[in-house]
């Protein structure tokens, strides 16, 4: 993943080391001396990759529309940016925009890290957003706006398919049928991560997509999980089969995100199921073998669903230019700067946005077909407690004792749900 380098990386590299670079930033109007805004994100502006160079190409746009403004970008991986804004915030040096995962949402707002954003957005059309305009909402009150969607997808390699006389998988039984064709080494057949560590991310969005696609749900009404109801079970039966029947490695107890994402782009991983902002990162390596399909269901009546997360961008509670934070979040969220967003292979997430004649175009269509499965296979966990984290380690834990041990999955789910729901007092 792009953005493992330091704490804090500029676009700029010429001496003061701001966003822009002098060259590229207009001067404000008028005399007046811009306000600087800083933005924390895990992408790094012109570093070469896809969402880098759209990254550097939309705040260059920014910076020609609002010459008042200066943006400072702040790099570092996505899975230490929760603990990063804490720590910032406790800090009073909290940036004014942050990029924050959906699923890491309500902890923020828990902690009291971020503003309400409803006097800012109140005019704002409610109606022009792919998901619904309470995906960000928690309490009545809106905290966050989507800077893309992006659904769960299967993502493959042509020729490892095709030489191995695999059909693109459309069941969880065919896609466990073809990994064990094709086998647990080099390649594997299917790449899964039970690793704890990048917050358990990879086992848990493959773990709620199954779940939603038979039918669960992650929580109880009364905030309590149901991983361990009977969609959960089936969900860790097919992972207990994946590793028994030899669909994928056993060192996957230690894989993550990053590491089944590199290994599909190196050719080591024939298939797997990821977010779809993997699509164009995976491609941009894999050119023409890259392929990707809808997520699979549990039988062909049953198209599989994709629980869409989102990357949501963020105002602090402690930022003292939330307006010019805002007018940021407006840009690179709006229809402006989603033709960007989507050559670095982002579904825009505003409904205008598609409007723009590149939607129309070849280079668009990947990012077209993933809005198309966005919205018709749209399942998706209703909201995430502020304890999240808790449970994706409990999630990943249990998996790893079901490989490992060769424990049941209703028992080790029942003994992770049990340690979550003690947790929050359910």
């Amino acid at each position: 993943m792009a953005g493992k380098m330091t704490r804090r990386q500029f676009i700029g590299r010429g001496a003061g080391a701001v966003v822009l670079g002098a060259a590229m930033r207009p001067r404000a109007t008028g005399g007046a001396t811009p306000v600087t805004i800083t933005h924390l994100d895990f992408v790094t502006p012109n570093d070469g990759s896809p969402r880098g160079n759209a990254l550097a190409n939309n705040l260059k746009a920014f910076a020609e529309a609002h010459p008042d403004i200066k943006v400072e970008v702040q790099t570092i991986p996505s899975t230490e940016i929760p603990q990063q804004l804490l720590k910032s915030t406790a800090a009073g040096k909290p940036p004014d925009v942050t990029k924050v995962h959906l699923p890491d949402l309500s902890a923020q707002v828990d902690a009291g890290t971020v503003e309400a954003l409803d006097p800012f957005v109140s005019g704002w059309d409610k109606n022009d957003w792919l998901i619904g305009w309470d995906s960000t909402t928690i309490g009545g009150k809106k905290w966050a706006i989507p800077w893309d969607y992006r659904p769960t997808v299967l993502l493959y390699r042509k020729k490892i398919l095709s030489d191995r006389g695999v059909a693109v998988p459309t069941t969880w039984a065919e896609v466990l049928a073809g990994a064990v064709k094709i086998g647990s080494d080099n390649p594997i057949g299917f790449g899964i991560g039970l690793s704890q560590s990048q917050n358990a991310d990879s086992l848990a969005e493959l773990f709620s997509c199954g779940m939603i696609s038979a039918g669960g749900v992650m929580f109880n009404p009364n905030g309590s999980t149901a991983i361990n109801s009977e969609a959960g079970v089936m969900t860790f039966q097919w992972i207990a089969e994946l590793f028994s029947k030899g669909g994928t490695s056993k060192a996957a107890v230690n894989h993550t995100y990053f590491t089944i994402a590199d290994g599909l782009a190196a050719n080591t991983i024939a298939m797997t199921l990821l977010g779809s902002q993997r699509v164009a990162a995976v491609a941009a390596t894999a050119k023409d073998d890259a392929g990707f399909a809808p997520p699979p269901g549990w039988s062909a009546s049953k198209p599989g669903q994709s629980n869409p997360l989102s990357q949501t961008l963020v105002v602090s509670k402690r930022s003292k230019h939330k307006e010019e934070a805002i007018r940021f979040i407006e840009f690179m969220t709006g229809p402006r700067a989603a033709v960007e967003l989507a050559r670095g292979g982002e579904v825009p997430p505003r409904k205008s946005s598609y409007n723009d004649p590149f939607f129309a175009t070849p280079p668009a269509a990947n990012v077209s077909r993933l809005k198309e499965i966005l919205l018709q296979r749209g399942g998706h966990v209703s909201a995430y407690p502020p304890k999240y984290w808790d449970l994706k380690q409990a999630i990943a834990g249990a998996a790893q004792s079901m490989v490992l041990q060769k424990r049941t999955p209703k028992e080790v789910l029942d003994e992770a749900a049990k340690k979550y729901n003690v947790l929050i007092g359910a």
